[in-house]
């Protein structure tokens, strides 16, 4: 039996609709992750007695993992969200099912805002020097200024590492979609879709070298 190209879209469409609420459900095993973390994290704080400096280290450990766990929840509530709101248009996905979906989305990004504050204030305690909140439109840029020599050469090289490959990741997407666009006809706006990224990232990381290079 030939499918037909409009008959793969239409079955792919459906699938998606199908799929998008159980989605949403796979943040719970990475919330739990989280609060593992965050639990272990806090009793070793709890044992620190401030001299050992190998608690530090495993306290931060924990953290970290806490805070890729919470980014993975966010991926996956950004996606069923995105699919919602795609796929409603499209009658794949009952109108009821998305307010669900999207009312369980935002409830989980509360919750994931409020695991950022507790990773942010456990560090804070251990390292009082750190400044910024999680609720402050300006976090980011406090939290790097209260950053040491060592902690943003570690910002530095992780933010290098995800600059390229988010490079060859639009890359690589952007192919994809130029050529599945010649056998299924998805339109333009998905292949634009995946190239911005990369745009974007090229003429941030060029302007902000030809920047520092003045500055020094």
């Amino acid at each position: 039996v030939i499918v037909s190209p409009a008959e793969l879209s239409h079955a792919t469409t459906q699938a998606l609709g199908t799929a998008t609420p159980f989605l949403a459900l796979c943040c719970f095993p990475f919330l739990a992750a989280t609060l593992l973390c965050l639990h272990k994290a806090q009793m070793l704080f709890d044992r620190w007695d401030g001299d050992d400096e190998q608690l530090p280290e495993q306290i931060e450990q924990r953290l970290n993992w806490a805070m890729l766990w919470i980014s993975i929840t966010q991926f996956l509530v950004f996606l069923s969200m995105g699919f919602c709101f795609s796929l409603l248009p499209l009658d794949a996905i009952q109108s009821s099912v998305a307010l669900i979906v999207l009312f369980f989305v935002i409830v989980v990004l509360f919750f994931c805002i409020g695991l950022q504050r507790r990773v942010v204030d456990l560090t804070r305690r251990m390292n009082p020097e750190k400044q910024g909140s999680v609720y402050d439109i300006k976090f980011r840029k406090k939290w790097y200024g209260s950053c040491d020599e060592a902690e943003r050469r570690r910002i530095g090289e992780a933010s290098y590492t995800a600059y390229i490959t988010i490079s060859y990741t639009s890359l690589f997407l952007w192919v994809t979609m130029a050529v599945l666009n010649v056998f299924i006809p998805v339109g333009p706006l998905p292949v634009l879709t995946a190239l911005v990224p990369w745009g974007i990232g090229q003429v941030t990381y060029l302007l902000h070298c030809i920047r520092a290079q003045a500055k020094s």
